[in-house]
């Protein structure tokens, strides 16, 4: 309602002058919140009143005029007005730089794009459907200060405006909003002249996900539309210097003019639109004195001056002052000389603070303007900036936004807006940058006669130096859109024929930064820099803030001696007001000072700042002065870690006095690789004797240091999280710290697969604290026969111990099931380790003899106890093994009721619903986990329940629905805030390599993939293997720069792939370690591909006994082995010879084996050839199976579907029957079944079954996937 009378206002103040109207609708936009433009709305209304005051006849409450005018009931308009991200600004300048004349841009919407396209010099019309963005976007062109802009209410499919009146159209994500893109498209050309632009930008397929787009558009979709509209494909231009999350393109507008009128002139047009807010006169604002040093600037100071002189505003002077170039500099200025458009002084080359300081000392102007000979600045930049200083006479100083470009200022490299810091918090902000870009700068020329001009001693950092200068006397304001451009010239400064390196340049400015830090640190008193410590003398903490902020500036800089003096002061008087109240300030620049602790030399410096990130953990420091030295010991028990120590030992080494590292019989470099971490590295040598306690009490007896942290080789500290170690030493009220672990599991750290627990890894050396229990060891303090006082701290230990690579290679399951057994025998009523040994049984996958020991341990359990909703977990993760399903969700909702903030078992629950095809039940519950979030607390639980795992499976639910849109934007999100999440990370790019262009997908892969990691690659690689696309997997293993073991096998497939077998050979042989195996292995393969079986045979008869030699020995014919002996490497290596598609050696492979296969084999190889999209070799495989009595359901339901495919409806009935008798829990049969009946016109038997499936699993309704098919 308040929209429709907005709209009915709008209409109304195009045709009538009447100031109530004004009024109205002030009114208005204040009741939804955009309160700006109800202020602005009742400025001018009160402007027309000659008093000044609201007419009495007028109802409107003072209380409501208050609410107007106050900034903090302003959030509703604060939402409207979002800060656009770094790409979308990026987007906004290419497209304004394209656009010409007059433009109109069709779903304008706040006036973000609109404002860039003024600021480029041109006149812009915006519609929008919506009239509060409407009214936000006049609002924001009116407080930049743009003229020439013109807003009104519009529906972008059909526009009341005349025909072929506007030189540029502008369609920026509009047309993934709209029902019919073609017929807005239809009006852009209508309304657009002869020759033309017309502009469309829209999200690149599903890279920008959003609920409200309704199309989704890739190059060719977008080609096809346009020419389907008569565009010829050659008259389409598509703009690479767009972000990737685009498509971005233009087209002349050809068209026949005697189909099209032109009826309105300019006048006529602008009345059709609503009045812009009235602006000031720029007559009185005064002139301005364009102040440009150059050396050498021949290449780029023309397109400098001309932007000048292309200003919309024209009060201004252009001085170039020549530094001694001796290029062509002098010739490139001579025509605006001779046409007296600048003047020209020479000098020799004295540097630029000499050259500006000339440039001001002969300059006519009220304001002055530094400009650089590379820059280029917008057209309204001197109207919006003059406009601005007539609005705020008070203002000293403007600056403004700009734009970061290529040296030949086309593609935009960054958008910068200036920070949001009020006046006094300028200096503060001035300690750790300029804050201000130079070149957008204009400054009241009289503020140089009292600030002194440029520091000629400084040859870099200049304007540092002179806005720290006006900012301690003057007034600053800020103007967030760019109106200048800065070059960057691909990491080198200077000029085309003389080029400094960047890296040359950022040292020297840092060295005249350092010039600057000491005028700072020397002239200007702490409470102007900190205007609040004057303001509140008796608040100590402030002050200790204070010189926290400044010391962290000063060691920024190298400047320690004077970060030093800071923080003794600081600590100080921390000591002596203990305890004190940081600001969140000092608390963020203490972590600042953290992350840059190991590149500080200075011990005290240190020390102090251990001191305060102790202070902000909330721990008792009182006694800290006493004790500035703690020593720290790690301990480790290691028996063959040769893979794992090197990362364990580095995550800490820097933090750690000693390392003490307990060997229990290492046959490989274990010992080597400690020793060689040098004088802090002490090994002792001991007897394995099946007693983890033991062996760490070991390690603990011959720690010398205050403390221990104890980590497992395969552990490592978390990188962000080493620094907070060392000061939790000095709180004497604790014995130990509780750190929180993520153990991976699963294949890879990247499969998302984890598992969340506390346990204590840091405590006092004081001789009362020992391990017990010889395995799943606990800390306890001996003496009292109690745990450890402790608190809890934020830190993370990484343990990949878990991972399945290293649990098989260690054969951790039945080492630890045995030593369990060996202590329950003697402890038998020990449920703690009863838990443990479930545990194992259920990760070797004995779930029955798990859920003997789940059910001991779990009787008349403490619920309260850390570990019981781990045992819970497993107990319900059992039964879903068993395929209790009914048991499993009874105690899940026994679980959930007692521990509602654990996402673990609607987790699991939703597993359930989706093992038994219920995947509208398991989105919903998904879903729930989601909005759940993480659990935060200290109960042991599973990692990403409530977060990314939750995520993923709403995405496998959308497939299966066959909701394939919904599931990508899942995978997309989740990949955005989980990139190396891997089970969707390889989900994802097996869609994409299968349907995008390489090209796209490499585009992807680099935006949204972390790179240095070469796991991404091998990855990617892999899904193109498995299409057989070896050359662009290729590129993807070419990427990787690094030796990595296996990578040679994978390059060897490659080449194999591409027939090349000689490289690939080669490849092989390259291999090394555990990966050389499986070389020899491909290797041989390729020589009896290329029929060089005496090669292939000297090559097996070296390989170590295995169940591929003996296949492969076989296919040589050195040996005939039983199919039972070599099955795996049977169907491995049939799979592996469909990809190669070396069909001959498979059909002999085939061969040797097949009359042999059972109805298992034959199930098999059916799902190996579906894999390989073979399905007439399925359904072969398939029905052989069938003919055998196949007990898989999968079998029934592939054949079934076939048949129903070819509408052999009768024998898929009969087919799926056989899967209904074998599983009557499984949604798919029905959802088969009732198909099938349906087809058959047996509508009262597809509702009879429909009912059945409802009087098991209400939620489901089969009519509903039936309509979606």
């Amino acid at each position: 309602m308040i929209e429709e009378l907005l709209i009915e206002k709008l209409n109304r103040l195009k045709i009538e002058d009447d100031e109530k109207i004004l009024l109205d609708l002030s009114l208005l936009n204040a009741s939804v919140g955009n309160n700006e433009v109800a202020k602005l709305y009742l400025n001018e209304f009160k402007s027309r009143k000659k008093d000044g005051n609201i007419d009495n006849d007028i109802m409107i409450s003072s209380v409501l005029i208050d609410y107007i005018y106050d900034d903090k009931f302003h959030l509703k308009w604060n939402n409207y007005r979002r800060e656009r991200n770094q790409n979308e600004k990026k987007m906004f300048a290419v497209t304004a730089s394209i656009c010409q004349g007059n433009v109109l841009e069709i779903g304008c919407g706040n006036g973000d794009l609109s404002s860039y396209i003024s600021m480029y010099g041109n006149r812009v019309f915006g519609i929008d459907i919506d009239p509060i963005a409407i009214e936000i976007a006049r609002y924001k062109v009116w407080n930049y200060g743009l003229s020439d802009c013109f807003f009104t209410v519009e529906d972008a499919n059909e526009i009341k405006l005349p025909d072929s009146y506007f030189d540029t159209v502008v369609l920026a994500e509009v047309l993934e909003h709209v029902e019919k893109p073609e017929k807005v498209i239809r009006e852009a050309i209508r309304l657009c002249k002869n020759n033309g632009k017309v502009l469309i930008s829209v999200p690149n397929g599903y890279k920008i996900p959003s609920p409200d787009h309704i199309n989704i558009f890739n190059i060719d979709l977008i080609v096809k539309l346009l020419k389907s509209l008569g565009v010829a494909e050659n008259n389409i231009n598509f703009d690479n210097r767009v972000p990737s999350e685009w498509i971005f393109c233009w087209f002349y507008n050809k068209k026949d003019e005697n189909k099209y009128s032109n009826c309105l002139n300019i006048i006529d047009l602008e009345s059709y639109f609503l009045p812009p807010h009235p602006l000031e006169d720029l007559n009185k604002a005064g002139k301005v004195s364009v102040i440009l040093p150059t050396f050498n600037g021949e290449s780029y100071i023309n397109e400098s001056i001309d932007s000048i002189l292309k200003q919309t505003y024209k009060n201004f002077e252009i001085i170039v002052i020549d530094d001694g170039s001796v290029d062509k500099t002098f010739k490139k200025l001579k025509p605006y000389i001779d046409k007296n458009q600048i003047k020209y002084l020479y000098q020799e080359n004295l540097g630029k603070p000499v050259a500006v300081n000339k440039g001001i000392d002969i300059s006519n102007g009220d304001f002055i303007w530094i400009f650089d000979d590379d820059d280029t600045a917008f057209p309204r930049k001197l109207e919006v900036q003059m406009r601005n200083f007539l609005r705020n006479p008070n203002i000293d100083l403007i600056h403004t936004g700009s734009i970061y470009t290529d040296s030949d200022n086309r593609l935009p490299l960054m958008v910068w807006e200036p920070s949001k810091i009020d006046q006094m918090d300028l200096l503060k902000g001035k300690l750790h940058g300029c804050l201000f870009h130079g070149g957008s700068v204009i400054v009241r020329k009289k503020c140089y006669s009292e600030v002194g001009m440029w520091d000629e001693r400084l040859i870099r950092a200049q304007d540092y130096d002179m806005w720290i200068r006006m900012i301690r006397r003057f007034n600053i304001y800020r103007i967030s859109i760019p109106t200048v451009t800065y070059r960057q010239h691909k990491k080198l400064r200077g000029s085309k024929s003389n080029p400094v390196p960047y890296e040359k340049i950022a040292i020297a400015t840092k060295e005249y930064e350092k010039i600057i830090m000491d005028k700072i640190y020397n002239n200007i008193p702490l409470d102007e820099i900190f205007p609040e410590i004057k303001e509140n003398p008796d608040n100590e903490g402030l002050k200790v803030s204070a010189l926290i902020e400044r010391a962290y500036a000063m060691a920024k800089r190298e400047l320690f001696e004077y970060t030093l003096s800071d923080l003794k002061e600081a600590f100080d008087l921390a000591i002596e007001k203990y305890p004190v109240a940081l600001t969140y300030r000092a608390i963020y620049f203490i972590n600042k000072f953290n992350e840059m602790i190991s590149n500080i030399p200075v011990d005290n410096i240190k020390h102090i700042i251990s001191y305060f990130t102790l202070l902000i953990n909330n721990h008792d420091v009182s006694n800290f002065p006493r004790k500035m030295n703690l020593t720290l010991s790690l301990c480790l028990i290691t028996k063959d870690e040769e893979k794992n120590i090197a990362r364990c030992i580095n995550s800490v080494k820097d933090i750690v006095d000693e390392i003490v590292v307990v060997d229990t019989g290492s046959k490989d470099k274990t010992v080597e690789i400690a020793k060689s971490f040098g004088e802090k590295v002490k090994v002792i040598n001991a007897k394995w004797e099946d007693d983890f306690s033991k062996a760490r009490n070991t390690a603990i007896e011959n720690a010398t240091s205050d403390w221990i942290l104890f980590l497992d080789a395969d552990e490592e500290i978390k990188k962000e999280d080493v620094e907070k170690i060392k000061p939790l030493l000095y709180d004497d009220t604790v014995e130990a710290y509780m750190f929180k672990f993520i153990n991976y599991s699963g294949a890879s750290v990247s499969s998302g697969l984890s598992e969340i627990h506390y346990n204590f890894r840091l405590f006092r050396n004081n001789g009362k604290l020992k391990y017990v229990y010889p395995i799943h060891e606990n800390l306890k303090n001996i003496e009292e026969d109690r745990a450890p006082i402790f608190k809890n701290a934020d830190v993370t230990i990484l343990h990949y111990g878990y991972l399945s690579e290293i649990r098989i290679e260690k054969n951790k399951t039945q080492r630890y099931i045995d030593m369990i057994s060996k202590y329950l025998a003697k402890h038998p009523n020990d449920k703690f380790q009863q838990g443990n040994l479930a545990v194992e049984y259920y990760n070797a996958g004995e779930y029955n003899k798990a859920l003997k020991h789940l059910l001991i341990a779990t009787k008349s359990m403490n619920l309260n106890s850390y570990a019981t909703p781990r045992l819970f977990r497993y107990l319900i993760m059992t039964y879903i093994a068993l395929k209790e399903y009914d048991t499993a969700l009874r105690v899940i909702n026994d679980a959930k009721r007692y521990y509602e903030d654990i996402p673990d078992y609607k987790y699991l629950e939703g597993t359930i619903y989706f093992n038994q095809k219920r995947y509208e039940k398991a989105l919903e519950i998904f879903k729930e986990c989601a909005l759940m979030g993480e659990y935060k607390g200290q109960f042991v639980t599973m990692g990403g329940t409530g977060s990314y795992r939750a995520k993923y499976m709403i995405g496998q639910c959308y497939e299966k629905l066959g909701k394939l849109n919904d599931a990508v934007k899942e995978y997309m999100e989740i990949l955005k805030q989980y990139p190396n999440y891997q089970d969707v990370f390889i989900k994802v790019f097996d869609m994409f390599v299968r349907n995008e262009k390489p090209e796209d997908v490499y585009e992807f892969f680099r935006k949204h993939v972390n790179t240095k990691v070469p796991l991404n690659y091998i990855v990617v690689a892999r899904q193109y293997i498995n299409i057989g696309k070896y050359d662009i997997a290729k590129q993807y293993i070419d990427s990787i720069d690094i030796d990595l073991e296996g990578l040679n096998n994978l390059r060897g497939i490659i080449y194999m792939g591409l027939k090349d077998y000689e490289n690939a050979i080669k490849h092989f042989e390259m291999e090394y370690g555990k990966a050389k195996e499986e070389a020899n292995y491909r290797e041989a393969l390729c020589y009896i591909i290329l029929k060089d079986i005496d090669k292939a045979k000297d090559l097996l008869w070296k390989i170590t006994d295995s169940s591929d030699k003996k296949l492969y020995m076989t296919i040589v014919g050195e040996m005939k082995v039983k199919f039972d002996e070599v099955k795996d490497s049977f169907f491995n290596l049939l799979d592996l010879l469909i990809k190669l598609k070396e069909f001959d050696l498979y059909n002999e492979v085939l061969n040797l084996y097949v009359g042999l296969f059972t109805r298992e084999e034959y199930e098999r190889y059916g799902q190996m050839m579906i894999n390989n999209g073979l399905d007439d070799l399925a359904v072969e495989a398939y029905i052989k199976a069938a003919d055998l009595n196949s007990q898989n359901t999968e079998v029934y339901k592939y054949l079934g579907q076939k048949a129903y495919d070819q509408n052999m409806f009768n024998e898929a009935l009969s087919i799926v029957g056989r899967a209904y008798n074998i599983d009557k829990t499984d949604v798919d049969i029905y959802r088969l079944i009732y198909k099938i009946y349906k087809a058959l016109g047996q509508d009262e038997s597809a509702d009879e079954v429909n009912e059945m499936v409802k009087s098991m699993y209400p939620e489901v309704d089969l009519s509903e996937s039936y309509a979606l098919t």
